[in-house]
């Protein structure tokens, strides 16, 4: 059953893409970035299923602006941010490759992007970037209390991520 959601996933998606003019693809060395949260991703989200999730932030996204607004924390990333999601069809038993990777690219001059973020999806080492609104649709309910991670109770920018890097 779940093989069948992602691919029925993956099928909507692809035929929701285009190659874009800039080559996305996700760096090999991805995993040797800080990840976003170290909660076990293995619980049931729109879009995703029940599949096994991990999720690593570049470099450039460690840099986010961080305000606050009250008691809640706004964050902001840099452009050049890279959010890469592992998606496994079952949890992994230890370092093997993901079923699908997912990305979003901080890039607002990129006629692809959307509320200034490219989304992508890789298999293997063919990247598509996803034009269809999927991706940021559900993502825009990340800026709102939702039931994912601490659930953003303050309700405030969260700039389209639901588990936020916090240095």
């Amino acid at each position: 059953m779940k093989k069948l959601f992602l691919f029925s996933i993956f099928i909507m998606l692809f035929f929701s893409c285009s190659a874009g003019k800039k080559d996305y693809t996700i760096e090999d060395d991805y995993r040797s970035w800080k990840r976003t949260t170290n909660i076990e991703l293995d619980y049931p989200i729109p879009g995703h299923g029940s599949a096994y999730r991990r999720i690593y932030i570049n470099p450039t996204g460690e840099n986010v602006k961080i305000e606050k607004k009250g008691n809640w924390e706004s964050y902001i990333y840099p452009e050049g941010t890279v959010i890469v999601k592992e998606i496994f069809n079952k949890k992994p038993a230890g370092e093997e490759k993901a079923d699908i990777l997912t990305a979003m690219i901080k890039a607002p001059n990129d006629p692809n992007s959307k509320n200034g973020w490219v989304w992508i999806m890789q298999r293997g080492n063919t990247a598509t970037i996803i034009t269809d609104p999927f991706c940021v649709t559900c993502h825009e309910n990340a800026n709102e209390s939702h039931p994912y991670g601490d659930g953003n109770p303050g309700a405030v920018f969260r700039d389209f991520v639901f588990f936020p890097y916090n240095p």
